[in-house]
């Protein structure tokens, strides 16, 4: 099958709209082999090991595809894999299934994985992992604001608790100093930084200027 060959997923259903997980540059929307040529197929992108001998390379393809099969029922991703001797695609049950028989990992190491999820998976996940934490819901960050120095660079929660404790941990500071600096007591510090406490916005300003002087000490 040459590589610029159109092929319709049959996953997906049409006139949908999917996001794709399915690599960028030479190899975009293509998918990735299970171990690939060099080794540094799905299993490596995903941090599984990718081992020499036949009995290791079932076990840690196996982990991954029961993992997956899992995820995609909780956060509705959509996998299946294209053969490109034959054009046929296998859904993951199917992969499952042949990565339990001896020597399953053969066959399914020449097939290209490829990930989708819904168009709104940001939506679906920030509902999900809202639900996953206990939170009612996860603040959803509009607009451009200033870098906030309590939050690692780059990255933002948008919650403040969480940027917080993030931060506390960032710059290595104890819980019973943000305590003291703050006057209250170690264990409500650390009920704040676990999101089982909401912290008054002046105590969360007095928390951001501590740490901030401490990431310009160098703490």
């Amino acid at each position: 099958m040459q590589a610029r060959t159109w092929v319709i997923c049959p996953g997906l259903q049409p006139g949908g709209r999917y996001a794709d997980f399915n690599g960028n540059g030479k190899r975009r929307g293509r998918g990735y082999r299970l171990f690939g040529a060099r080794g540094t197929g799905w299993l490596h992108k995903a941090g599984y090991p990718v081992p020499d001998d036949d009995r290791g390379r079932g076990e840690s393809l196996r982990a991954f595809l029961t993992d997956l099969s899992g995820l995609a029922g909780r956060f509705g991703l959509i996998g299946c894999s294209i053969d490109p001797v034959n054009g046929e695609w296998l859904d993951l049950d199917a992969m499952v299934a042949v990565a339990r028989l001896p020597g399953g990992w053969k066959p399914l190491d020449r097939v290209h994985l490829r990930v989708y999820a819904p168009s709104d998976y940001l939506e679906r996940w920030r509902e999900l992992l809202a639900s996953g934490a206990n939170f009612a819901d996860l603040p959803r960050v509009a607009g451009t604001t200033a870098p906030d120095p309590v939050a690692s660079p780059g990255w933002k929660t948008g919650l403040p608790a969480l940027d917080l404790a993030v931060a506390v941990q960032r710059h290595n500071v104890k819980q019973k100093d943000l305590a003291r600096h703050l006057g209250v007591s170690p264990a409500f510090v650390c009920q704040v930084l676990k999101g089982l406490k909401r912290v008054p916005d002046e105590m969360l300003r007095r928390a951001r200027d501590f740490l901030t002087a401490r990431a310009v000490i160098g703490g």
